[in-house]
């Protein structure tokens, strides 16, 4: 197979779809039997259910995505919070506040002592998991600073995972990067339409289409097996972004056998001085329908939904297919730990400003479990072995008792400080074990974590 199939595979089903947009009864049937049975869908189909809001499908659709979610994650939803280290970059994306040309906003790359103060003051929050975050800057350089950085985090703070979000690397940087013992490599290819892409990715490295879609082969190529994807939704015809990043998981998963472990739905929202003018509105109804179609045709992976979102979208969309969130972000680098809140670093403006306590318990109203597991990656379930177990709904065997065990640990750590949130979340553990299988030794674990042992997963 080869990278460029993507792009025709979606061009061709784009086309299609506004093609024979106008729904008969007959074609209205069909999906609507597609999605009542589970049958997979076309991308066409896809972007007939898309384009056509009728009520009888959008509910099937919505059913349908929450039978997926429940079948292959259960309740459980997955928190953690990005670092970002520098806002330094050679790109000029006309979206971004991080673009060369931006003159109004501070400068700043984390030296090492403070990267580790600023994953401390996200681990006190009660993290296990962070995103690590930054501009684009020259490949070595890049490596060289993160080589200090990650291996420094992980000696001297209790974080348990760490997963990158950086610009593309050649195979060589890979192997780097995956000799980090990071966990999950995530980039969005931010639009899969190359003329869009052209006009708002002005000067720099990024400018480059094919090199940015072609990253991910890169990195599966040096031995790095858990990926996320994505697109950034409003810079074109969101039906065009769809289709890209189920095309482009699903040549992953032909290809490599291995499809992405996250796919990431991140929705245009201000920048400090940003220069685009042409950005393409979402309703919010439409975004929903984007996380419920992905969550159908990718069972197997996790959607991250984040801050930039409504909290009261955010806590509708937990219900249609979103699998994991931020919480409590911060989108500029020394955020967390700065009391200066005027010095402007940040990426992009934040919806959700809620702490990680307030999330936690919305989560744990609407009956969810909160969930701080970095199981998979430590006991090698990445790659090929996760996806056997997630396309086979198995992996929440797995993923149900280490959610509760991660969960356990962090009521322990928030006890005396938020006692009402730990008897809620107590309560919720106690009722949620008598459902599981082997439910008298999760019990014990459950004491055990509850009285401070730490870092317990199966």
């Amino acid at each position: 197979m080869n990278i460029n199939d993507i792009l025709l595979t979606v061009q061709q089903a784009y086309t299609e779809t506004y093609m024979s947009k106008n729904l008969t009864k007959l074609k209205i049937n069909e999906l609507f039997q597609k999605l009542q049975w589970g049958e997979r869908l076309s991308l066409t189909d896809v972007g007939l259910v898309f384009l056509n809001d009728h009520d009888e499908l959008d509910q099937a659709l919505f059913g349908y995505a929450r039978k997926v979610k429940e079948k292959i994650y259960g309740r459980r939803i997955v928190l953690f919070a990005p670092l970002y280290l520098s806002n330094y970059c050679i790109n000029n994306c006309s979206y971004c506040s991080f673009r060369k040309q931006n003159d109004k906003i501070t400068r700043i790359r984390l030296e090492l002592k403070q990267a580790v103060k600023e994953a401390q003051v996200i681990r006190d929050m009660g993290h296990t998991r962070i995103l690590l975050v930054m501009g684009e800057e020259p490949e070595d350089k890049t490596l060289l600073y993160l080589e200090k950085i990650i291996p420094a985090i992980y000696e001297q703070v209790d974080i348990r995972r760490i997963n990158v979000n950086i610009a593309p690397l050649t195979t060589d940087g890979f192997r780097r990067l995956k000799n980090l013992k990071i966990g999950t490599y995530q980039l969005f290819q931010e639009s899969y339409n190359s003329e869009i892409y052209q006009e708002v990715h002005l000067s720099g490295p990024k400018k480059d289409f094919i090199w940015r879609l072609s990253a991910i082969d890169r990195a599966l190529e040096a031995g790095i097996d858990d990926v996320g994807i994505g697109a950034l939704f409003g810079l074109g015809d969101p039906l065009f972004e769809l289709l890209g990043v189920i095309a482009h998981a699903d040549y992953l998963k032909k290809k490599y056998g291995i499809g992405p472990h996250t796919v990431s739905v991140p929705r245009l929202k201000p920048a400090v001085n940003a220069i685009f003018a042409n950005e393409f509105k979402i309703s919010d109804y439409k975004f929903k329908k984007i996380v419920a179609l992905l969550r159908i045709m990718l069972p197997y992976t996790g959607i991250i939904l984040s801050t930039r979102e409504p909290q009261d979208l955010r806590d509708e969309l937990v219900e249609l297919g979103v699998s994991q969130m931020s919480a409590a972000s911060r989108t500029g680098p020394g955020e967390y730990g700065r009391d200066n809140k005027e010095e402007v670093t940040h990426q992009f403006l934040l919806s959700d400003h809620r702490s990680l306590e307030e999330i936690v318990n919305v989560l744990l109203e609407k009956g969810f479990l909160p969930s701080f597991c970095t199981a998979c990656y430590r006991s090698q379930r990445t790659g090929k072995k996760f996806m056997g177990l997630a396309d086979r709904g198995k992996i929440k065997d797995f993923c149900t008792p280490n959610a509760l065990f991660s969960f356990g640990e962090y009521l322990f750590e928030i006890k005396d400080k938020h006692p009402e949130l730990f008897i809620k979340g107590n309560n919720f553990l106690t009722e949620m074990v008598k459902t599981l299988p082997n439910s008298e030794k999760i019990k014990e674990a459950l004491i055990d974590i509850l009285n401070g042992k730490k870092d317990v997963f199966i």
